[in-house]
């Protein structure tokens, strides 16, 4: 994830095509400014200058604008778009898989980084490290290291604790196949399963509908 300066796609976007769009940028700036700004505090637009509007230009793209590029598309974004609210079932080892419990996943995504948090019925976990990882045949698949905490009606003997976690984006029908393991200590050692599909969607597929199939 994040700029990849390896990448041929990535040299042109942000090593000759935002530089170019940030002095552009930053000089139409400056030039409208000094018509209405007195000559003593242009020196702050200066200071700004190309470096700030690079700054900004790249937060835009890395929060919001390379959710308008579909994955793969010239080797810009090459992971699954996973921003929104997952929800879903899940089946525990703790049982014997007997037991379908409620989840819910949110993730929450820019260019460079990915958090995940799940929710279940007597407990939470947050992603720590996260990252997608290709598979064999080319697919992204993310992986993360997370911490698991008890909620307030969890039972005493249930304790907080670490694990790794697995989601599989399965685009034709927008959901997630995931699995996970706990840590052996404090007696746990558990692992399972749950599929949850997309129930949510992201502020930019509220705010631009169109872009919604693009996002797969």
């Amino acid at each position: 994830m994040g700029a990849q300066l390896s990448k041929l796609s990535h040299q042109l976007i942000f090593l000759i095509i935002l530089p170019i769009i940030s002095v552009a940028f930053a000089y139409l700036i400056n030039v409208f400014l000094q018509e209405h700004i007195s000559y003593p505090w242009i020196f702050l637009i200066d200071s700004l200058g190309v470096l700030g509007m690079y700054s900004f230009l790249f937060q835009l793209f890395n929060y919001s604008l390379w959710q308008f590029f579909p994955a793969g598309m010239f080797q810009i974004v090459d992971v699954p778009n996973l921003n929104g609210t997952w929800v879903g079932k899940l089946r525990s080892s703790y049982d014997n898989n007997r037991t379908p419990y409620e989840v819910r996943v949110e993730v929450i995504q820019t260019f460079s980084s990915i958090k995940v948090y799940c929710y279940f019925s007597r407990s939470w976990s947050f992603s720590i490290v996260s990252d997608f990882y290709k598979e064999a045949d080319g697919r992204k698949v993310l992986h993360y290291i997370y911490r698991n905490e008890p909620q307030n009606n969890a039972s005493p003997t249930m304790h907080g604790h670490y694990g790794a976690a697995k989601h599989e984006y399965i685009a034709s029908r927008n959901m997630m196949e995931c699995s996970y393991y706990n840590e052996p200590p404090r007696n746990r050692g558990w692992y399972g399963s749950f599929n949850v599909k997309r129930e949510k969607r992201s502020l930019l597929e509220i705010l631009f509908p169109s872009v919604r199939n693009k996002l797969s």
